[in-house]
C-alpha cells in the first residue's frame, strides 16, 4: 500500500500486533529452502528464508514508512507495532519475531502453545488486553492540513512560541503498578528548562552511544544539563565542566574512551552546581546510535527498556554504595528528539519498563521533562489517562 502510494488508507490502524510472526524469515526447514533435501515449492516458504531479498526490502520500507513515520501522507502513516514471540519457539525464534522493531515482548511457550491461552489468567490474554486497551487509548493520526488552506487566525504560532521558558510542575498524580496497590507511585510533570529543576535526586539525560555530550551552547537535554551542573564564575565562565569531566573519566575507567558503549548502558556523574537545587546525580543514558556519514541517529531495539532497567538499577546500588538517600528519577523522552521516536512510542516504551521495576521497587517518586508545550499537554494527557484507566479497574 505504501508503494502504491496509499499510506493514507492506512491510517484508520491504530496497532498492529504480532504473535511469532517471522519477521527476519524462519531457520526452520533451511537446509530444504538450500536445496539439500527435497520441500514444496511454495512461494510463502521461500520467501521465509533468512534474509531474503524480499523480507529486507520490506523491513526497510515499513520503517521508513511505518515506525518512523511522523504523520500520515501517500507514501507514510504512523502505525505503532508491538511483536510477540515464543521463549522456547523453534520455528520463529525470538530474535527473528523481534526483528527490527523497537517494541517487543517474549511470552513462554512455543510456536503453537504461546499462542493458545491456558486460562483467562494467562500471560497470553493479558497481553492480549494490554494492547487492545492501548488501541482505544491512542488517538489515529492526523493527516497534515497545507497552511493555506488553514484560516489565518487558525494558523499555528511559529515553533518558538511553543517552548517554555520557565519551569511548570505538575503533580502529584498517583498512579500504583501492578501488585502495589498499597503504596501507590507518585507522578510529576515537568515543563520548561531542564536547568530549573529542582529537588529532583536523578536527573537522566539521553546520550549517544559514544557518551560523548552535547555542548554548551546547544538546547539538548544533554547540552543544557552540562552547563547546568557547570561551576561557572560571575562572568559566567566555565570554571569546571563537571558533567563531562566526570563522564570522561567514567569512560576511561572502563577503557572504552572514544569507543561506543552497549545501547541502554547508563553511567553517573555528580550533579555539580545542580546540588544548589537539590539535584543530587546525573545519569546519562546511551540511547541514540549515530549513523554513519550522516548527523541523524537511530535508536536501537531495546535501548530503551535497557536504559529504564539500568537507571533504577544503579540508582539502588549508588543509594546504598554512596549512602545517598536516592528516592525520585527524572526521565526524557528518550529517542523523541533527533531519534524521530514519536512521543507516545516514547512514553509507552519508559512506562512499561517502569512499571515492571516499580511493581518490584515501589518505593520511587517518578518525574517527566520537557521544554515543548505540545509535548508537556500530551503528556499530561497521557498521565491522566494511565490513572483512569487504573480508577475503572478498581
Amino acid at each position: 500500500m505504501l508503494q502504491a502510494g496509499r499510506g493514507k488508507d492506512l491510517a484508520r490502524i491504530r496497532r498492529l500486533v504480532m504473535f511469532a510472526c517471522p519477521n527476519n524469515g524462519s531457520d526452520l526447514f533451511l537446509l530444504a529452502r538450500k536445496g539439500l533435501i527435497p520441500m514444496t515449492r511454495n512461494t510463502q516458504e521461500r520467501e521465509l528464508k533468512p534474509l531474503q531479498s524480499s523480507v529486507l526490502e520490506t523491513q526497510r520500507r515499513i520503517l521508513d514508512g511505518i515506525v518512523r513515520a511522523l504523520d500520515v501522507s501517500r507514501d507514510r502513516c504512523p502505525i505503532p507495532i508491538v511483536a510477540y514471540a515464543g521463549e522456547s519457539d523453534n520455528v520463529v525464534v525470538p530474535s527473528s519475531a523481534a526483528g527490527f522493531f523497537p517494541e517487543t515482548v517474549v511470552l513462554p511457550g512455543d510456536h503453537f502453545s504461546a499462542i493458545r491461552p491456558n486460562g483467562p489468567d494467562s500471560r497470553l490474554v493479558h497481553a492480549v488486553r494490554k494492547e487492545l486497551a492501548r488501541a482505544l487509548d491512542e488517538p489515529f493520526p492526523l493527516e497534515p492540513q497545507p497552511e493555506a488552506d488553514i484560516p489565518h487566525h487558525r494558523r499555528p504560532a511559529p515553533a518558538v512560541a511553543d517552548v517554555l521558558k520557565e519551569l511548570e510542575v505538575v503533580g502529584p498524580i498517583t498512579v500504583p503498578a501492578s501488585g502495589t496497590v498499597s503504596h501507590p507511585t507518585e507522578f510529576f510533570l515537568h515543563g520548561g528548562p531542564v536547568e530549573q529543576l529542582r529537588n529532583v535526586d536523578i536527573v537522566v539525560s539521553s546520550e549517544n552511544t559514544y557518551l560523548q555530550l552535547s555542548q554548551f551552547f546547544k538546547p539538548s537535554t544533554s547540552g543544557s544539563l552540562r552547563w547546568a551542573a557547570a561551576e561557572k564564575s560571575a562572568s559566567g565562565q566555565i570554571l569546571e565542566d563537571v558533567a563531562g569531566e566526570h563522564l570522561s573519566t567514567w569512560l576511561r575507567g572502563h577503557g572504552i574512551y572514544g569507543l561506543p558503549v552497549p545501547e541502554g548502558t547508563v553511567a553517573p556523574t555528580p550533579s555539580g552546581a545542580l546540588r544548589r537545587r537539590n539535584v543530587q546525580r546525573i545519569y546519562h543514558a546511551a540511547i541514540a546510535t549515530p549513523m554513519s556519514g550522516t548527523n541523524n541517529y537511530r535508536i536501537a531495539p531495546q535501548a530503551i527498556p535497557r536504559a529504564v532497567h539500568n537507571t533504577f538499577d544503579l540508582a539502588r546500588r549508588e543509594r546504598e554504595g554512596l549512602g545517598i538517600p536516592l528516592s525520585s528519577i527524572c526521565f526524557p523522552l528518550f529517542g523523541a528528539g533527533r531519534g524521530r521516536m514519536s512521543v507516545v512510542e516514547s512514553f509507552e516504551l519508559i512506562w512499561e519498563s517502569m512499571m515492571s521495576e516499580l511493581a518490584d521497587d515501589p518505593g520511587w517518586s517518578i518525574h517527566f521533562t520537557t521544554r515543548r508545550r505540545t509535548i508537556f499537554d500530551l503528556l499530561y494527557g497521557r498521565l491522566q489517562a494511565k490513572k483512569r484507566a487504573y480508577d475503572q479497574i478498581m
